[in-house]
């Protein structure tokens, strides 16, 4: 009996069929979250002016607040800090869009193994190599690239996010110096006198929140 005779190309269709199952998951998605009138994906925040001097921008427009803080005018390093905010939403956003990808990718890369397994037992291919064929059928190697570079993108996405996490922590402590400088200016003015009414008398380096 001829190789294709004992071993139907149904076999092969189990694996090709499965290999589109997931096909669309992510369209479904967006489709629903529309019906929830919830947008799936965050725009990507615009610059306001008088960051354009100020803001250092990677090879891709990712923005990068620069090093030295203590000059920036106060206005602008509020503007700065809402711009890092709404860049750090938006990347978190795509974190959040490539984790749910990423799941779905991993899935139909277990099913494929499960599938190309059952397909290599029931040919004969002995258990100790059974793996090595696996991995080596295009089909779940391709499936096994797209993974590794979702998950690339996806960990990349989310070691931004902590930088700019980072970043707005810088600018939130330069703030906070200026408000605490400020109170001990006022504090002084008033020759020691509360500052936010009867009896509240804040300490030296204290910010009253």
């Amino acid at each position: 009996m001829s190789e294709q005779g004992r071993f139907p190309t149904a076999k092969n269709l189990q694996v090709d069929e499965l290999l589109k199952l997931y096909d669309g998951v992510m369209e479904d998605v967006d489709a629903a979250l529309a019906d929830a009138n919830i947008s799936s994906q965050v725009s990507v925040p615009t610059s306001p002016d008088g960051l354009e001097e100020l803001v250092l921008y990677g090879p891709h427009g990712d923005p990068f607040p620069p090093e030295d803080l203590t000059e920036v005018d106060s206005v602008i390093l509020g503007k700065l800090f809402t711009f890092l905010h709404n860049w750090a939403n938006y990347v978190q956003a795509e974190c959040t869009r490539f984790r749910c990808i990423l799941e779905v990718q991993k899935k139909r890369n277990e099913i494929i193994y499960s599938a190309l397994k059952i397909h290599y037992k029931d040919r004969g291919t002995a258990t100790a190599v059974l793996d090595d064929y696996i991995n080596t059928d295009e089909r779940y190697a391709v499936c096994e690239r797209d993974l590794v570079k979702i998950q690339a993108y996806f960990w990349t996405c989310e070691s931004r996010y902590e930088q700019l996490k980072r970043s707005l922590n810088n600018v939130s402590r330069e703030q906070t110096r200026r408000g605490e400088e400020l109170e001990r200016e006022i504090y002084s003015e008033r020759g020691g006198k509360p500052i936010g009414g009867k009896g509240s008398k804040v300490p030296q380096g204290g910010f009253r929140r």
